[in-house]
């Protein structure tokens, strides 16, 4: 439900600035924002998923995919807190 709600935002931002550099101009300053709630939905994804290291929590193949999915996350996450701090560079430029 996460994942859908924060897609339907995304790709509804998308849809509307494809109307041109009127809309554009006007949809710049909910940029930050969809970047923000992107990041908090990995932050809450490799959070989540870090449930499986828990002792009584399944066996290796659990323990594997927590580990990918914390790392692939992290990652994820930190390209995104990238690209959000560009926001506050080109506003200083």
């Amino acid at each position: 439900m996460l994942n859908c709600s924060v897609h339907v935002i995304m790709y509804l931002y998308y849809f509307l600035s494809t109307f041109g550099p009127n809309m554009q101009r006007r949809l710049l300053p909910f940029k930050k924002y969809l970047t923000l709630i992107q990041m908090g939905h990995i932050a809450f994804i490799f959070t989540y998923s870090l449930r499986g290291i828990a002792p009584n929590c399944g066996d290796e193949t659990v323990k594997y995919f927590t580990l990918i999915t914390f790392l692939n996350g992290s990652i994820n996450f930190l390209c995104f807190l990238n690209f959000y701090k560009s926001y506050k560079k080109a506003k200083t430029a």
